[in-house]
């Protein structure tokens, strides 16, 4: 774990880190000579861009850690899940609508979970931005929810270009999406959902065919009466 966090540091955060410098410093430039509008404006941009970069990196090694050394913390309490699946859509259309994607939720039926609200929005999060990187424009991503009497079976199915067969062993390994897709993120978001959904007593697992798009399902033990 160790190696993987020095490895994580120093490769990953170079990028944002150097993304604020260089806008810092451009800034302190602009006002030294008196500098203000738009100009200053698109270089504090960068730089916020770049601490929320960095401040998502950092969370996710901490998470990893975590999960690693099985001390990921969960605090459970019975949650909606219409009501959780309307959220993570409402903090993800802006997003998809940007990329010419449309976004749906078909409800969950009723039924309530028993988890940690925030780690269960981190799992939709992770799952509803990596669909959009990936979906073209005019894709859709739908998500849903069934329940079968024990746990709910939450659904992000998207009609992307989908995953090759031999790839999709791999897709939960921690860096795997960094290493087969530069720019696509760390690669670290799938293998964190893996160990959010585990820590519930869930499971996940990903269905995909290239051409056909991707559907990504994670269980959650319904909550008591």
């Amino acid at each position: 774990v160790r190696e993987d966090v020095l490895a994580f540091v120093s490769h990953d955060l170079k990028v944002p880190l150097s993304v604020i410098q260089l806008g810092a410093s451009s800034v302190a430039r602009m006002l030294d000579k008196g500098g203000d509008g738009p100009a200053v404006r698109r270089q504090i941009d960068s730089v916020q861009r770049g601490v929320r970069r960095a401040d998502v990196l950092l969370r996710d090694l901490v998470d990893m850690a975590s999960i690693r050394a099985g001390r990921l913390a969960i605090r459970r309490s019975p949650e909606s899940g219409d009501l959780l699946l309307a959220e993570a859509v409402q903090a993800h259309e802006a997003l998809a609508r940007e990329k010419g994607v449309s976004l749906a939720s078909g409800g969950a039926a009723g039924h309530a979970v028993a988890c940690d609200r925030d780690r269960v929005l981190q799992v939709f999060a992770n799952t509803i931005t990596n669909a959009i990187k990936f979906c073209r424009p005019g894709d859709r991503i739908d998500l849903g929810a069934a329940g079968d009497g024990r746990f709910a079976t939450f659904t992000v199915a998207d009609t992307g270009p989908g995953i090759a067969e031999d790839a999709l062993p791999l897709v939960f390994e921690a860096y795997w999406s960094g290493a087969r897709h530069a720019g696509h993120g760390t690669g670290l978001g799938l293998f964190i959902c893996k160990g959010i959904v585990q820590a519930h007593g869930g499971r996940i697992w990903i269905e995909s065919r290239v051409g056909q798009g991707t559907t990504l399902r994670f269980t959650l033990p319904i909550a008591a009466a």
